[in-house]
């Protein structure tokens, strides 16, 4: 065959190989192949860099990975084929052996057809794809190029974290499992093994995933950290739940899985966004021994060993349950129970039916003592909701069980209701009402209850006889807060007035004043309405003011029409006094003239009637104020109670000009006409107050008479 001069077109075509039994390896650099026809072929590789190394061995063949002919070419790194046949495709790899004989496995294969010329593929086009990511997660990259030959090429990827891929499309994904920024390359190779150089970098920047832990908690106590937070992926979070003092964790929920009274909690390896929520619940620092577990206190409990019992009446040393006579007054339990005595009280010798017998001698005769004795009590009320712990809103709907009588055609005539605020070992009444309407609902009243507090609550039947059942068992719950008056200081934050306001017009701005408050008339932004205690030294403080807008259902969603126009709004207010049933004038100041022959108006709630308090309200000549003049516990107090506190809801009424003349039968709304019968008491209150304006009034008429007759009598 022809002999040619090589073409040395060097080529990297295989990688380092490691010996198997030594620390030896071979590299096969390039082919030198020659132009067209030539038989000749030049081959290198790399040298080995062990001291023993003793030679290389080249194998070659013309089918993949079968080496037919083998040459031991010494210790060099080149050798030359020649007379190697035309148009046959070879395939070579090397070896390397040390002194002692050892041999390296094959290096990377490389393939050659003789007496064709063979050209290097282009330098592929830098990858392209995201810029940055995420660890863990995968992502595709792609690349193109040509081989000049019009060859079948390969490519592979660099992915700048000691990885390449294996030879393959020029479309290929890789994920990355730590945060850095990466260098990611290609190169791509022919049919015959020629390997283009490596592209340009293409730059990813991989970072951690974020997620949201979202963590919140309700009143009496706080959790850290709180709100929105944001966490690295794989990260770990740990979350510590805080009570308020006397307060404990009653629940903590995680991703809405009820954990129970943990007072931490951490996120381990986060990986999704999660929730918590810490809810607390009241417990008395001074808590109570029962240790019969009765319900009763031992200091309480005349049997504290015996959870059987827990009162001795008439101290005989039988407990109540067993004693047939708790009040030791000679007549059974049953018996004066059926005939309506008191159990626990010796009423041996009263007479409850007058008819001049006592009733023990009744009770020997076993003639019954009150004609109407076949009456029995209705059963106790059971409380239905809220349910004990619950968080209420400031006006909750209270509910109770079914009335039951045992006496067949007895009727449910009324209820009574009460609310006791709770503060530590100690409750208030803030609320008490017997009404023939809210027999088994009542809508609390606004302002009755404070936000953020705790309270109790019990309730009472009436059959048609008038006789009370036994209060029911208490229930508690606590208010929410007051979203709608962030700060607190007794007027909604959309109803705060400007800083510039002075209502009563004393020239002292009301914002500096401690005695007035003042408030937007809600839905009629352009008219104000305020309240004053500077003429009632018994005023103690305003503790809220609000106006509301007597259409609004949410609010009032049983309330009847009003029996005229309310130009400005319904207004409720809660004022402190010095004590329990003082009395208070209150003056009620509006930002332009009341229309004539407006009346104040109160709205009761809860029996859903307009009450005309003309008696106790009167409008100054200017119709620019009214004095209102109320008692705690009495006429215009909601809360029904004498307790320090006055809650009224009401507002200024003026002729609906719509409607036909005096005919309040037919408005839509139930209202009484005036308060002039509603009690002697309450007259009186009002009197007392009338009284005393026209006692001043006729003292200085009389002092300018007097004044007068005196100069008249100087002068003549």
């Amino acid at each position: 065959m022809q002999v040619c001069e090589p073409h040395h077109l060097k080529k990297n075509f295989l990688k380092r190989l490691i010996l198997v039994s030594l620390l030896m390896s071979s590299s096969i650099i390039g082919l030198f192949p020659g132009v067209a026809l030539c038989t000749d072929i030049n081959l290198a590789w790399d040298a080995n860099n062990e001291t023993d190394l003793a030679g290389y061995i080249l194998y070659y063949g013309t089918t993949n990975g079968n080496y037919t002919s083998s040459i031991d070419v010494g210790n060099i790194t080149q050798h030359t084929f020649i007379d190697l046949q035309d148009g046959v495709t070879y395939y070579l790899a090397v070896t390397a052996y040390d002194v002692n004989g050892n041999e390296s496995n094959y290096s990377e294969e490389l393939s050659h057809t003789v007496g064709v010329l063979n050209t290097i593929p282009s330098t592929p086009a830098a990858p392209n794809s995201p810029s940055s990511g995420y660890v863990d997660t995968n992502y595709t990259f792609n690349t193109s190029a040509s081989d000049p030959d019009g060859d079948a090429i390969e490519y592979r990827f660099d992915w700048g974290d000691g990885v390449i891929s294996n030879w393959g499309a020029s479309s290929q994904s890789h994920v990355w499992s730590s945060p850095s920024t990466y260098c990611i390359r290609a190169q791509v190779k022919d049919i015959h093994g020629a390997m283009s150089d490596w592209s340009g970098c293409h730059n990813i920047t991989i970072t951690l995933k974020t997620y949201t832990i979202t963590a919140t908690a309700d009143v009496h106590g706080s959790i850290s950290p709180s709100g929105s937070i944001t966490v690295e992926q794989g990260s770990e979070k740990t979350f510590s739940i805080y009570p308020e003092q006397n307060y404990q964790v009653l629940n903590v929920v995680v991703d809405g899985i009820s954990l129970g009274t943990v007072t931490s909690y951490a996120f381990n390896n986060v990986v999704q966004d999660h929730t918590i929520a810490a809810s607390f619940v009241y417990v008395d620092p001074d808590p109570i021994i029962d240790s019969d577990g009765d319900g009763v206190s031992d200091d309480q409990d005349a049997f504290p060993s015996d959870p059987t019992e827990t009162i001795d009446t008439d101290s005989d040393g039988m407990g109540n349950n067993m004693d047939p006579d708790d009040d030791n007054d000679g007549m059974t339990d049953i018996w004066e129970q059926s005939n309506g005595l008191d159990l626990l009280k010796d009423d041996a010798s009263e007479d409850l039916n007058g008819d001049g017998i006592s009733n023990l001698d009744e009770y020997l005769s076993e003639t019954k003592s009150t004609q109407d004795d076949a009456n029995v009590s209705p059963d106790a009320p059971i409380l239905i909701s809220p349910a004990d712990a619950d968080l209420v809103v400031l006006n909750p709907t209270l509910e109770v069980d079914e009335f039951y009588d045992p006496d067949i055609g007895d009727v449910h005539a009324e209820t009574e209701w009460q609310i006791f605020w709770i503060l530590n070992k100690n409750s208030k009444c803030v609320f008490e009402l017997r009404s023939s309407t809210a027999l088994t609902s009542l809508n609390v009243p606004s302002l009755i209850l404070a936000a953020k507090k705790d309270y109790s609550w019990r309730v009472r039947f009436y059959d048609k006889p008038g006789q009370a059942s036994e209060w029911s068992g208490s229930g508690y719950f606590t208010t929410l807060q007051n979203t709608s008056d962030l700060d607190e200081n007794g007027v909604p934050d959309n109803q705060e007035v400007d800083l510039n306001v002075d209502l009563d017009g004393n020239g002292i701005l009301d914002a500096d004043e401690i005695n007035i408050k003042s408030v937007k008339v809600k839905d009629k932004k352009d008219k104000l309405i305020g309240l004053g205690t500077k003429d009632s030294p018994k005023a103690v403080n305003i503790l809220s003011l609000q106006s509301e807008d007597p259409s609004d259902q949410q609010l009032y969603p049983e309330m009847t029409a009003p029996p005229g126009m309310m130009p400005f709004g319904l207004v409720a207010f809660k004022v402190l006094v010095d004590n329990p049933g003082d009395q208070a004038e209150l003056t009620v100041y509006f930002s332009e003239e009341a229309p004539p022959g407006s009346v104040w108006y109160k709205y009761d709630s809860v029996q859903n009637t307009w009450i005309d308090f003309a008696d106790y309200a009167v409008l100054s000549p200017s119709r620019m104020s009214l004095k209102l003049y109320l008692q705690d516990g009495g006429p215009g107090d909601a809360d029904g109670v004498a307790n320090g506190v006055i809650v009224d809801p009401s507002g200024l009424v003026s002729p609906d000009t719509s409607a036909p003349e005096n005919d309040s039968s037919g408005s839509s709304g139930c209202f009484i006409n005036s308060l002039r019968e509603s009690s002697g008491k309450e007259i009186e209150s009002k009197t007392y107050w009338v009284m005393i304006e026209w006692f001043f009034l006729c003292l200085a008429a009389l002092a300018c008479i007097g004044q007068s007759t005196k100069n008249h009598i100087q002068k003549n």
